[in-house]
């Protein structure tokens, strides 16, 4: 989870949960919470792509 790929991809994941909530429940935006929706499941994939040797 701390090598440099697994990291990046585990705070994008993080960053986008935390701003996902913030825009539907803050402010009340579904749009943009789909957005970060999105960008949860690209990281996920991501994060997942990594653990796959020479990938």
């Amino acid at each position: 989870m701390f090598e440099r790929g697994r990291f990046l991809a585990s705070l994008m994941y993080l960053l986008s949960i935390v701003f996902t909530l913030l825009a539907g429940l803050v402010l009340s935006n579904p749009p943009l919470a789909f957005i970060f929706v999105i960008g949860q499941y690209i990281s996920m994939a991501w994060y997942s792509i990594t653990y796959i040797p020479f990938a």
